[in-house]
């Protein structure tokens, strides 16, 4: 493609032979004003995910950018590669297991953000569906909700990926250190709410596939838990404390909810699993917290340009 993308499609996929089609093909299909990229990161799969590709690279010449790896990156790098050679003023994201359903959906999302100027990116509903599309009833979030803060994220995780736009002036690069999460669209939803709040469509545009080979969905909730925990921790180290406190009441509040639920949980499989599910978490939380509150209460952070430009809230270079 000649000249400058307006959008970027930045997506992701590994053994997605039975998906990769349909979510490429959503994309091919929007109907915009402005000109548009899609960037592919393939990540070695051994299935026929990279041949998919290139059948449709060839039946559609110009419109993809493939990135197919001789070796596997892992998830977290091959997102962050990706999305570094999206060269759009906006970026949306898709995994390649999931698709969008209607074909004005990056028109609508680009309109919004030109229309509120204050938002560093936008989502929208998307639709839980089973691996052959057939809808589970559930949508994601399932209610509108007020333009999402920072601190909105850091009590519970309202974005789907599939839905998310961003401007890349508030997510010029995705950290390396985002590497070390289990789940990287809420860290790229974070460093983006820190350049201002996230709006929210009302209309369903996209669906999300349930199904045991997806990364998150295919975790038990202990995992997923534990995951969380890890995630808040290895972004606070990388914060200046006025973030790291906030992400330290973010995570106080979903070890509370957990604690809340427990008769819940007690009742619905046995209270031996319920402690084993609970109090690793628990536990994880308050060394976290005790740990925090000796190394963080009382110092200062030297100021830096942006609280995700790769130094530590000490000035100190972050781990590379």
């Amino acid at each position: 493609m000649s000249g400058v993308p307006r959008v970027s499609v930045c997506v992701i996929t590994y053994r997605h032979e039975r998906f990769i089609e349909r979510a490429i093909r959503s994309v091919l299909e929007q109907e915009t004003s402005f000109p548009v990229e899609i960037v592919v990161g393939e990540d070695a799969s051994p299935d026929c995910t990279a041949n998919i590709l290139q059948r449709l690279d060839r039946q559609f010449p110009g419109r993809l950018t493939l990135l197919l790896r001789e070796d596997n990156l892992g998830m977290q790098r091959n997102a962050r590669d990706t999305f570094a050679r999206c060269r759009g003023e906006f970026v949306a994201f898709l995994e390649g297991d999931d698709y969008w359903i209607d074909p004005h959906k990056l028109q609508q999302q680009v309109d919004a953000l030109d229309q509120h100027p204050d938002w560093s990116g936008c989502f929208h509903p998307a639709e839980y569906v089973k691996p052959n599309g057939k809808p589970l009833g559930q949508r994601h979030p399932p209610t509108h909700l007020e333009p999402v803060t920072f601190d909105d994220l850091c009590r519970q995780n309202c974005v789907q990926t599939c839905s998310l736009m961003v401007r890349k002036a508030a997510v010029p690069n995705i950290p390396d250190w985002v590497q070390l999460l289990p789940i990287a669209d809420w860290a790229i939803c974070l460093i983006a709410t820190t350049r201002g709040p996230l709006g929210m469509l009302p209309q369903c545009m996209a669906c999300y596939r349930v199904h045991p080979g997806g990364v998150w969905t295919s975790q038990s909730h202990r995992s997923r838990f534990e995951g969380f925990l890890r995630a808040y921790t290895t972004i606070a180290e990388h914060l200046p404390p006025e973030y790291t406190l906030r992400l330290m009441r973010g995570q106080r509040y979903c070890a509370e909810t957990i604690l809340i639920d427990r008769d819940t949980i007690a009742n619905s499989v046995s209270y031996r699993l319920g402690n084993a599910i609970l109090s690793p978490i628990i536990w994880c939380y308050r060394e976290w917290q005790r740990h925090r509150a000796i190394g963080i209460i009382g110092q200062a952070a030297t100021p830096v340009e942006s609280p995700f430009g790769g130094r530590h809230a000490n000035g100190s270079n972050a781990k590379r």
